[in-house]
């Protein structure tokens, strides 16, 4: 699960980039003022699966600052001894914010500031222990069991044919199915 905070102010709609790729656990709070309060309408229209609030605070010197700083403290503490894992970004450009990231890091919390949704996307798969077909595959799939689930069946398969007839057999929708096998296409020329 992933928090994004956004300093709506700073980053107006250019933070809101990559929202089409959020997954359904993901959260998008939108922290804004009267200063900036107009958002792109098509952010609304497609922002992924993801849940979103916005947040309006008032207007005064840091205000958006202190309101994300407190939210991210809040989100902190009310997901504290969760099993699953939990991520926050600072969506901003603001630099301010590192000094608490690196707070919080300091007590293991996965937090960082990204420009954008779309570059904290990129950077969560930045890890060398994800393959570029797993990233692909786990945006759409929105569930790392099942990311496996396919990855072990391209593995395990030794034709093409072999692995669409197993996603088919394992998903019983073709059009799914299809949807996966299109993902995975680019990544099994070796195979027959």
């Amino acid at each position: 699960m992933t928090y994004y905070l956004i300093d709506y102010e700073n980053t107006n709609n250019n933070g809101l980039k990559g929202s089409r790729e959020l997954r359904k656990n993901d959260r998008v709070f939108i922290f804004y003022s009267e200063n900036a309060s107009k958002i792109n309408l098509d952010f609304l229209a497609s922002h992924g699966k993801a849940k979103i609030s916005a947040i309006k605070v008032p207007v005064k010197k840091q205000s958006l600052d202190m309101h994300i700083a407190s939210y991210i403290g809040y989100l902190i503490g009310k997901n504290k001894g969760k099993n699953h894992e939990r991520r926050f970004v600072i969506i901003s450009q603001d630099n301010d914010y590192d000094n608490i990231i690196e707070f919080w890091r300091k007590r293991d919390i996965d937090i960082s500031r990204r420009e954008s949704i779309s570059k904290s996307i990129e950077h969560e798969y930045e890890k060398p222990e994800y393959s570029i077909l797993e990233v692909e595959l786990f945006r759409i799939l929105d569930n790392q069991a099942e990311t496996e689930a396919v990855i072990n069946i391209v593995e395990r398969c030794t034709s093409k044919m072999a692995i669409n007839n197993s996603l088919v057999h394992r998903y019983k929708d073709t059009k799914r199915a299809g949807e996966i096998y299109n993902i995975i296409k680019p990544y099994i020329n070796d195979k027959t």
